[in-house]
């Protein structure tokens, strides 16, 4: 474990936490990508040693404490804003979660039941389609970046969704970031009876390090999806691979001038010349955890008849 650590008092009473450990959504095999959505949902509300998700509530009642969770690429990421005087417990709810999980039924059955319901609710709108299909689409249709339908969650089990996380859980390095207003001696104690007191890491696997993002072979044309709503609403997206990792961000940072450039043009032929999409917008996405992966995305929300005019 290495911590990063810088007590400033830019922001008065405000200190922020992450964690970063572990191998993040490479670390999941094809058949098990259906536990990915269920442990963004689930994982936390399980809580950790005795404290179920009742108990987190009234540990955290009057004091400004967090416990949100991401899946990346690379990583598993927990992230909090808290205070000084409540950091040491945060911190131990934090390090509590990797060294001494709870697996509870309860949890899991209820983000089973939303997610399915979820699903249902994402073809009425070309955005919702978008949000369940793009990046499995630009990963090549890779499981693991899959949008889980209602067959595939039927699957799933209490007893899966353990099997799947613990070991996970207990995987690689972990990096720990304080940023904020706080002793630095008590941050210091404070990691130590947490982190510093956790059982040494298992070794992610190789074969797991070695699995990197891919990007889908260009289209002659373009790939069509369907949705039911409106019949006037569509959306169009064109999407180009880049790069990743940290020693190629200065690449990355001339990227998102190209990006600026390719936002101002397309905001006015497409919106102030043809009127035909609100906000059109070109973004970046460079992992710096990755030497690859990255993409540019050009997209709008349109009337059907204006798609070719986006293209």
């Amino acid at each position: 474990m290495r911590a990063l650590i810088w007590p400033n008092d830019a922001e008065p009473g405000r200190v922020n936490v992450r964690v970063r450990f572990g191998a993040g959504r490479r670390g999941f095999a094809p058949e098990d990508a259906p536990y990915i959505t269920l442990g963004q949902m689930a994982l936390i509300g399980q809580g950790l040693g005795p404290l179920g998700q009742e108990e987190l509530d009234w540990i955290s009642t009057g004091r400004k404490m967090a416990f949100d969770f991401s899946i990346e690429d690379t990583t598993f990421r927990l992230s909090a804003e808290t205070r000084a005087e409540d950091l040491e417990d945060q911190l131990y709810l934090f390090a509590g979660k990797l060294g001494m999980p709870r697996w509870d039924a309860a949890p899991v059955e209820r983000a089973r039941a939303a997610a399915q319901l979820q699903y249902e609710s994402y073809g009425a709108q070309p955005s919702g389609v978008l949000s369940r299909d793009l990046d499995w689409l630009l990963s090549g249709k890779d499981p693991v970046h899959a949008t889980p339908d209602p067959a595939m969650l039927d699957k799933t089990t209490p007893e899966g969704f353990r099997r799947v996380w613990e070991p996970l859980l207990k995987q690689g390095p972990i990096e720990v970031e304080i940023f904020g207003d706080f002793d630095r001696a008590a941050g210091l104690a404070a990691l130590t009876k947490t982190f510093g007191a956790l059982p040494p890491r298992e070794a992610v696997p190789q074969e797991v390090l070695d699995r990197k993002p891919a990007f889908p072979a260009p289209d002659a044309q373009p790939v069509v999806l369907y949705h039911r709503g409106d019949p006037n609403q569509a959306a169009a997206v064109l999407a180009w691979p880049s790069g990743g990792g940290s020693e190629n961000l200065p690449e990355s940072r001339q990227l998102e001038i190209l990006i600026q450039l390719f936002n101002n043009r397309l905001m006015e032929a497409m919106r102030e010349h043809a009127g035909a999409s609100y906000a059109p917008q070109v973004i970046s996405d460079w992992p710096v955890d990755s030497p690859g992966g990255g993409r540019i995305l050009a997209m709008a929300q349109l009337e059907p008849q204006a798609v070719p005019a986006f293209f």
